[in-house]
């Protein structure tokens, strides 16, 4: 007798967060490794890195001026120390020769490098400062929004505010839950954002199945957890201010939901009533997914918290490598990099 009841039963359908039902949109096996990864660390969503300023831009306004002012102030203090111990290291070298000024030195350099950390953001806090000053106030017709390109600034002077939620919303319905990376918010309309991983190839700002769907389940959570209006959503292009409208009510967008939603439920009751793993993925799917992406092996354990079973294999540079979802799967994954590696013999990337 099965005591776990009908895996076909909505009762027994297992809750879904929206990233991983988006990684199911994209490949079943990337999405039963998203959502296995859910399970053991509890997380529905990536955390959000801690910003460099160098390399990521900043979302708030009133972040960038406190950073701005911070540095300016201890740029301010410390600029007058600096000069003080040059001066004072001069003197000793003058006075008593260079070993008695080893010290200064040294404190000088430290008191420099301390100075220099401090300063190197600035050029690009003050940019995108200016930047954002500079853009005017403009936002999607919510019955005309999707496939319009937006810029997040231009959001923010349109009087929508940007807040972040730590608890997860939840469609009791459909057993979805998530939490995107920013709400905009303005007289009880809603607009999930979140951001598209980065990729520098030809297909970096196109949109694929998996962000439709993620985009009409973040509206229909917020919808069903918060009674608000949800008209669109907006995915951001990463690194950057810019990105584009989607409206869950298109085909598109409904299609894509409904679609990850049966490959999700089929895959997972494949696999916790049969032990039944996907299938393998179309060779396409593999080239740039970072799930394939080859990593050197270290040790006999993977990074995922998976058994050691690992998939090792050694490239033409004599390393082992391996990747997650070869570990998870007991297979190479047709990833670019692994052609280039020579992990793969007797085929040909795909173009």
């Amino acid at each position: 007798m099965n005591t776990k009841g009908s895996p076909e039963s909505p009762s027994m359908r297992p809750w879904l967060g929206v990233n991983v039902l988006s990684e199911f949109a994209f490949c079943p096996r990337a999405g039963l490794v998203e959502l296995e990864k859910s399970r053991l660390f509890s997380s529905e969503e990536d955390l959000e890195p801690r910003a460099n300023f160098l390399l990521m831009p900043l979302y708030d306004l009133a972040v960038i001026d406190e950073e701005i002012s911070f540095r300016v102030g201890a740029a301010l203090f410390l600029i007058p120390l600096v000069i003080t111990a040059a001066i004072a290291t001069t003197v000793s070298y003058e006075r008593f020769g260079l070993a008695a000024s080893f010290l200064g030195v040294c404190f000088c350099f430290l008191l420099s490098g301390i100075l220099f950390r401090t300063v190197r953001p600035l050029p690009t806090l003050l940019s995108t400062r200016a930047y954002a000053k500079a853009r005017s106030a403009r936002e999607p017709d919510p019955r005309k929004a999707d496939g319009v390109k937006i810029d997040w600034w231009e959001m923010i002077h349109a009087g929508f505010r940007a807040t972040h939620y730590d608890e997860p919303f939840k469609d009791h319905e459909l057993r979805l839950t998530g939490n995107p990376w920013r709400v905009l918010e303005r007289d009880g309309v809603k607009i999930p954002v979140f951001k598209k991983r980065f990729n520098d190839g030809p297909s970096g700002r196109n949109l694929f199945p998996q962000h439709y769907a993620r985009i009409a389940a973040y509206c229909r959570v917020l919808e069903s957890s918060l009674g608000c209006e949800s008209p669109y959503g907006i995915i951001l292009f990463a690194g950057s201010f810019e990105g584009v409208a989607v409206s869950p009510s298109t085909f598109q967008a409904r299609a894509a939901l409904s679609e990850a939603m049966a490959v999700a439920h089929s895959t997972v009751i494949m696999h916790d009533y049969e032990q039944l793993p996907p299938e393998k993925p179309p060779p396409s799917f593999c080239k740039l997914c970072p799930l394939g992406n080859p990593f050197e092996s270290y040790s006999s354990t993977n990074e995922n918290g998976y058994p050691p079973n690992v998939v090792s294999v050694v490239g033409i540079d004599g390393r082992s490598y391996h990747s997650v979802c070869g570990d998870r799967f007991q297979w190479v994954p047709l990833h670019e990099k692994a052609f280039e590696k020579g992990l793969i013999k007797g085929l040909r990337s795909v173009s």
